[in-house]
This record gives structure tokens, C-alpha cells and sequence, in this order.
């Protein structure tokens, strides 16, 4: 595949948040998710997620399910840790997490946030960006890296849930590349910002 200009900027950017996080100590990181990940975006992936993501959000209009909410079903059962981070479902089933309203906050920012990034997939410019920043402010949470990778598992799964049969393996291998765009943009960030923390504290 050929390297556009437009892919050849986005690639300096992501770059340049890793060196930057590089330069502060993160050396051995396992922040690097896929060595060149925005340029596996090819045409035929985005049409896919395209579609699947529009069948999700009908999924939800059509059904009294939140299927978002199975995003962080998913987190917390691969990463169970992440639960410090959300002290009031704490001890929840996982019938009890899909209906928790303040829970249906979180989830609705995280699908809001997929779907800028569905949205904006002929403008990876401006997804990395968004990516690098988002992963940044979440530095102020306490997220670890392994809860963004987690979340590359859980948002399939959440696909998986909505479309059923229709959740076709293309859709699959599709959205795994996406989310690892998005999950080694987002920990470049959240790297690159907890270090500038830790260095303004020193």
C-alpha cells in the first residue's frame, strides 16, 4: 500500500508522541501496539467498520439494550482491576452492570468517542489527534495500558453481542485493526502526558 502524504503526517504524529514519551523514560513500554498502525487502514476495512458500527447504533435504537454497556462487561471481566476505577459497580453481576445508569454515562462517552473515530477514518489526521489527546486526559484517572488493550477485546465483544449472526469475521478482523489504532494512539498519549505529570511534580 502506498503512503499518502496525508498517511505520512499521521505517522510523524504518532511518532513523535512515542518518542516524546520515549525521551521521558517509557523506553521498554509496551505502548507499541502495531509498529505502523494508521497505514493498515485500508479502504475496504474502513466500508466495514462503517457498516458494522451502523448496525450497532441501530442495534441500540431498535432494542431496550444498551449494548455499549457490554463494552465494560467485557473490561471487567479481562482486566478486573479496572473495577478501583468505577467504585460504584463494584460487586455488580453482570445482569446488574448493564442497567447501572451512572455506568450508561461512561458508556455512552466511549461509544461517542468510537464513533468520531468511524466518522473521521478518511481524516486520520485529525484521529490521531483526538486519540493522543483523549489517551492524555485519562492519565489523571489512573488507567494503566493494559486497560486501553483490554478495551480492543471488549468493544469486538460489544459488536459481537449487537449483530449476532450478522457480525460477519471480515467485521472482526476489521475493527481488530482499528482498535489497535486507536488503543497505541490513545497510550502514546496517556504515556506521553503521565510523564510530563511526573516530571512537573520532580
Amino acid at each position: 500500500m502506498g503512503c499518502s502524504g496525508s498517511n505520512l503526517k499521521t505517522k510523524e504524529k504518532a511518532e513523535e508522541a512515542a518518542a516524546k514519551a520515549q525521551d521521558m523514560g517509557c523506553g521498554s513500554s509496551k505502548a507499541v501496539v502495531a509498529e505502523e498502525p494508521a497505514l493498515n487502514i485500508t479502504d475496504e476495512i474502513k466500508a466495514s467498520v462503517r457498516e458494522s458500527w451502523a448496525l450497532f447504533l441501530q442495534a441500540n435504537e431498535d432494542s431496550q439494550q444498551n449494548y455499549g454497556m457490554f463494552i465494560f462487561v467485557k473490561l471487567f471481566a479481562v482486566a478486573p482491576e479496572a473495577y478501583s476505577l468505577f467504585e460504584f459497580v463494584e460487586g455488580l453481576s453482570h445482569e446488574d452492570l448493564v442497567d447501572n445508569e451512572k455506568l450508561g454515562w461512561h458508556v455512552k462517552k466511549v461509544t461517542e468517542a468510537i464513533s468520531a473515530v468511524v466518522i473521521n477514518l478518511d481524516d486520520m489526521d485529525s484521529v490521531v489527534k483526538m486519540l493522543v489527546d483523549l489517551g492524555g486526559r485519562h492519565s489523571a484517572y489512573g488507567i494503566k495500558e493494559e486497560y486501553f488493550v483490554a478495551i480492543k477485546e471488549a468493544v469486538v465483544y460489544a459488536l459481537e453481542k449487537a449483530l449476532k449472526d450478522k457480525f460477519t469475521e471480515e467485521h472482526r478482523k476489521s475493527w481488530t485493526i482499528v482498535m489497535e489504532v486507536v488503543v497505541h494512539l490513545m497510550i502514546q498519549g496517556l504515556l506521553s502526558n503521565s510523564m510530563e505529570e511526573q516530571s512537573t511534580v520532580i
